[in-house]
């Protein structure tokens, strides 16, 4: 849906009057997104949904009218019809109005449990001890509004969203511990936009720390790429507070990373120009210019606000596709350098020319052999 407003705003074309309806859930939904699509398309109904896999996917809903930005995320909403939502303090009582709480699933929806797995299964499905109704932990804390609905305050454990994919910190932080150079290992997710959301790895080390990308290979052959963290922090010692625990808000940001990670400059105005599109839309400093887009965590979403920026600001027309033909920020502006039009016309005359040469199915009736 981002994708599709992005487009939609930044071609000044009209929102599509056939979506009738959007139902979005899957991650915290931005209030800014929110607020554009009711004022881009508001005779459409955008409602916000919620739920566990454990419990029919979805469990609660909000029909978003208009968007509250006293709030710090959209409403978790109200319980769907034959399911209920309960907010439960450690003794399984209903939590008051503003006290935090576990977020509790009962109602038709509910699975039966784990597959071969009665030990899991009995930890996340109880039954109440005084209703005798049967509930899913799903290990998000939530209250209860004076308004009435649920506001969600995310997870109980390490598990975090980005990109679309539930992350386990505590996966990552062992994988690099196995590296023999680590000492120790803390990752914490920096961003609140879903494009702008990035995995930060702070490190303490047995003797020099490794290059970053020798930590990035060895993450490579254990984890998939969307678990990598961005930034590779190496401190001397973890800051913690007077109670001896980590303090999270003494930790560096990427915006004071020094070396590594900075912008390189020095390139053509064209490089330049497309490093500042590419940080923008990552929200990040982060761009080399031989670096793979996707290696950096690039997808369809940042290349749509890319895309619009080359219209904007270059005045030229660019495909999706032309990004994955020339993956770095030294081969698009070489690209960009060309005659854009004529380089497509080639590549379409190249693509019918392949098709003319695959094997066709023969064409002829069908015999009936019963």
């Amino acid at each position: 849906m981002q994708m599709l407003l992005s487009h939609v705003t930044g071609t000044a074309k009209a929102f599509p009057a056939s979506v009738r309806l959007t139902l979005l859930s899957g991650d915290w939904i931005s209030r800014r997104m929110a607020a554009d699509l009711r004022s881009t398309a508001p005779d459409m109904t955008l409602v916000s949904l919620g739920g566990a896999t454990e419990a029919a996917i979805w469990s609660v809903l909000h029909v978003i009218k208009d968007v509250d930005f006293s709030l710090h995320a959209i409403p978790y909403g109200t319980p769907m019809t034959n399911q209920q939502m309960h907010v439960l303090n450690a003794a399984l009582e209903p939590c008051p109005e503003w006290v935090p709480g576990q977020l509790y699933i009962g109602g038709s929806g509910l699975a039966e449990g784990y597959l071969n797995d009665r030990h899991k299964t009995q930890a996340a499905f109880i039954t109440h001890p005084a209703t005798g109704e049967r509930l899913y932990k799903t290990g998000d804390l939530a209250r209860v509004r004076p308004e009435g609905f649920i506001e969600f305050l995310g997870r109980e454990d390490q598990q975090v969203k980005i990109r679309g994919h539930r992350v386990e910190l505590g996966e990552i932080e062992n994988a690099l511990t196995l590296h023999p150079q680590i000492k120790e290992a803390l990752i914490t997710l920096h961003g609140e936009s879903i494009s702008g959301k990035r995995l930060l790895a702070y490190l303490t080390v047995q003797q020099q720390p490794p290059a970053a990308e020798e930590l990035r290979d060895h993450l490579a052959q254990v984890l998939p790429r969307f678990m990598i963290p961005d930034h590779f922090f190496f401190l001397t010692e973890f800051p913690v507070t007077a109670n001896g625990k980590i303090d999270h808000k003494a930790l560096p940001l990427p915006s004071e990373e020094q070396a590594t990670h900075a912008v390189q400059t020095g390139g053509s105005d064209l490089v330049q120009a497309l490093q500042g599109y590419l940080a923008a839309a990552l929200e990040s400093q982060a761009v080399l210019p031989d670096a793979n887009f996707f290696d950096m965590g690039v997808s369809s979403f940042h290349l749509v606000q890319v895309q619009n920026d080359i219209r904007n600001h270059l005045g030229k027309e660019v495909q999706i596709m032309d990004f994955f033909m020339y993956p770095t920020i030294t081969e698009f502006a070489a690209f960009l350098e060309q005659d854009i039009s004529a380089v497509h016309t080639e590549q379409s005359a190249s693509a019918a020319a392949a098709s003319e040469k695959s094997p066709r199915r023969r064409q002829g009736k069908r015999r009936n052999t019963r």
